[in-house]
């Protein structure tokens, strides 16, 4: 169950990049994850694609 969560907010955090014209297929945006734990941890980055 923890495995789909983090799955469901890793997908919700990537958005595509606002149409521009002339531009190459560009893709950034930034990835957090938490976990709810004894130990809580969160881990965060960011992340940019082009191809």
């Amino acid at each position: 169950m923890l495995a789909a969560l983090g799955s469901a907010l890793l997908a919700a955090c990537a958005q595509p990049p606002r149409p521009a014209s002339g531009a190459a297929d560009h893709w950034s945006g930034r990835l957090a994850l938490q976990v709810e734990d004894a130990a809580a941890q969160s881990f965060s980055a960011g992340f940019e694609l082009q191809g």
